[in-house]
Order: C-alpha cells, then structure tokens, then sequence
C-alpha cells in the first residue's frame, strides 16, 4: 500500500491527504521523508482548518487577522485549536453538574474568554448533545458571547466622532444585542433612504427653502406615511427598535422621534433631538418662520411654538438637546424598566451592559451590581461595577457601606447554597 502511495505524483497525494482525518494524515506523513514533505504543507493544514472549524469560512476574517502574518503556522495552529476544543468539551460536560457556584461561574469566564473561537465548539456541542441541561448552557453562552461581540462594536461606533449615521447605527446595535442579532444594517439604511425619496419626490420648484421642506417631510411622513404612537395597551418592547418602529410605522415617543430626525437629515433638513420628563420631540433649527419649533411626533407631528409647549404643561426650561448617546441610552433605560417589568433578567441585564458601555452612570452601575448578587452570582462583577462607582465619584459613604454588606450577604449566601447537603429522593 505504501508503495502504492509512493508511485502517485505529489498533487494527487495532497488530495488524499484532504480527505484522511487530522489523526490519520499525521500518522500516514511519518512513513517517509516524501510523505512527511507533503503533509507539513501549510495549505493542507489550512484547509483542515476550515474543514474543521466552519465560521472560519468567513476568509475576511482571517485575512484581516493573518494580514500582518503571511508566514502563519496553520499546523500549529490547528492544534492550538485541537486542545481549546478539548478544554471546552471538557468544561460544558461539566458544568451542569457543578454545584459550586464560584466554579460555575469561573468555568464560564473561562468559556467566553474564547471568545469566537469558541463560538463554534459550543453551537456543535449544543446541536449535537441530548442533555437539555448542557443545550441550555451552550445556548447561553452563546448568548453571552453575542453580547460580547455588540459591546465591543459599541465600543467601535463611540471611539468615531459623531458621524454622519450616528443616530441610526447606535439604535442597530442596540436592536442587535436584545433580540435581533441577524438584523441587517443595509436593510434599514435602504429603508430609510427610501422615505427620504419619498419626501423629496414631493418636493416643488417653489420648495427651495428649508422651511418649506420641513413641512413637506412633516405633512409626509406623519399624514401620509401614518407615523405614529402607539396606543397605551400596545406598549411593547419592539415599540423601542428601528426596524420595529420603520415595519409597524409606530413606536414610542423617541423611537418616532430618532427616525423623523435621521430622515430629515438625509434631506439637510436641521433637525435636533429634545429630551424632557416622561416626553420627547424634535426641533426645527432651520430658516423661515418655523425657527426654533418642536415637533411632537407622538401626537402626528403637530408644530408647537415655544408658547404653545408651556400651555400644553411642557415648561420650557426643561427643554434639552440630547446627543446621540444621550438619545440611546434613554432608550436603553425605557427597555431596562420594560423587561425589569416583565422578569426577563437575561435582556435586563444585557441592556444594563449597553447602557453603561455607551454612557457610565451611578444609577445603572448600582441597578447591575445588584442583579449579580441577587441573580447571576458574579460577584467579582459585582466588586468591580462597586469600584467604577466610587470612581465616578457619585456615591456617599454610607451608599458604598451598604452596597458592600450587599455583596457580602451574597457570598455568604452563595456559600451556604454551596455547602447545604443534597436531598436524594
């Protein structure tokens, strides 16, 4: 057999070598120094590599990672692979049987510390596994591990300064990580450029005024379009997202509000973002007689005067514009009270980890670090949101006193659970 293989031209043995499985290449390349030659080719262990891991498809990702490193070892790196795969296999067989809770959540660090790369081993332990135990913690860090990814792209999107679709790409992100991970950012770009032509088409030569656009964008997509709030018994959290509010052409009052604002400014329409208590609008900065209007989007886009506002009990010296991120992270807080409301722990706290990456405050640090001592058991989070919040600063002493008897009641709690003997039946 051996001679056999000999006698073939390299290409021919390349080929078979594709189809052998990593244990047995390497064993068949130890017959001979030909053999041998021919199985240390970095392209076979390249394509082992994607044969074996298959979000490793995604060759602009590689690219960009291996860009600086056209020399990469991919043997090497295969069984760089091979022992992470092992080591993970290794703690999710475990982990539903831990009943340590500092080790479960110690084991998972150590899952998602993976980061992609170990994306793929859990989605094949998770299909593959007939234990609905280990499926539920695969598909839970997978979760996690999503969430990683949007935090970090939050952390991308505000090291840019205030570009052109700042507004529209936060409230994406923020839509991606809560529930919609496969929503394409195209999609709704193309959706948004669509309602700005739209407007425009409706535009007449006598429309040359900004003035004069803003009330043809107004009278079209509050009356023709039908933008609207929705009414009190349909309050929902997809009321809050972009593609929600762009699909069902209706959503809360700064949902409405961010959509009116980044459609007028494809027009160079100026139009700015303005919070108050328990209400939202948008204001007219342009030129002509509507300078310095608000717009009420939840009510069909009626155009107040500062006048009208305070005899609508809007007092005007509570009037702000809010940023970009000002403007996120209210909508944040809107789903965080929305899903506390409804006990989805998972989504409150992934939308706590927005909040805070966006735009740190005491209020959101002090709400997470109770969510770890009263749910996740992360009490090294814990410890660390308790040390930003005496960084910022904004916390009395009596306030940092209390939060770490909270955490320690935790431990101490945790370490009962931990050691109380088990029931058999």
């Amino acid at each position: 057999m051996l001679a056999y293989l000999e006698s073939l031209p390299n290409e021919l043995i390349f080929h078979i070598l594709r189809f052998l499985a990593p244990e047995d290449a390497v064993r068949t390349t130890k017959c001979s120094k030909r053999l041998r030659f021919i199985g240390e080719s970095q392209l076979l262990w390249k394509e082992l590599c994607f044969a074996r891991w298959r979000h490793w498809e995604d060759r602009r990702i590689l690219s960009a990672h291996f860009s600086s490193s056209p020399g990469v070892d991919w043997k090497l790196l295969y069984v760089q692979r091979h022992v992470q795969d092992r080591e993970l296999t290794s703690i999710l067989v475990s982990l539903p049987n831990v009943r340590l809770t500092r080790e479960r959540v110690a084991n998972e660090k150590r899952i998602l510390s993976f980061g992609s790369q170990g994306y793929e081993r859990l989605r094949l332990f998770g299909s593959q596994t007939q234990n609905p135990l280990e499926k539920e913690y695969a598909d839970k860090l997978m979760a996690r591990l999503d969430e990683l990814v949007i935090l970090e792209k939050w952390r991308q999107h505000l090291s840019v300064a205030d570009s052109e679709r700042h507004l529209e790409d936060g409230a994406i992100l923020m839509a991606q990580g809560l529930g919609y991970p496969h929503l394409d950012a195209v999609e709704v770009y193309r959706q948004l450029d669509d309602i700005a032509e739209g407007a425009r088409r409706k535009f007449t030569p006598n429309d040359y005024t900004q003035h004069r656009r803003f009330l043809v964008l107004n009278q079209y997509f509050f009356r023709e379009l039908g933008f609207r709030g929705f009414d009190p018994e349909e309050f929902y959290p997809s009321n809050s997202f972009i593609h929600q509010v762009l699909e069902s052409r209706k959503g809360i009052q700064i949902a409405l509000a961010l959509v009116y604002a980044v459609v007028a400014r494809r027009l160079q329409i100026p139009i700015t973002m303005i919070g108050m208590p328990r209400h939202f609008l948008t204001r007219y900065e342009g030129d002509g007689p509507y300078h310095n209007h608000y717009v009420d989007p939840f009510s069909g886009g009626t155009i107040l005067s500062q006048e009208e506002l305070e005899n609508r009990s809007f007092p005007t010296r509570f009037l702000t514009v809010n940023s970009a991120e000002e403007v996120h992270v209210r909508l944040l807080r809107n789903l965080i009270e929305e899903y506390n409301g409804t006990g989805q722990v998972d989504l409150m706290l992934n939308a706590l980890n927005q909040s805070i990456a966006v735009m740190p405050q005491q209020e959101e640090l002090a709400y997470r670090l109770v969510i770890h001592t009263d749910y996740t058991g992360q009490l090294d989070d814990a410890i660390q949101d308790l040390e930003h919040l005496l960084s910022l600063g904004s916390i009395t002493q009596q306030g940092e006193e209390t939060l770490r008897n909270k955490i320690q009641m935790a431990k101490t709690r945790f370490a009962m659970e931990e050691t109380a003997p088990t029931v058999s039946c």
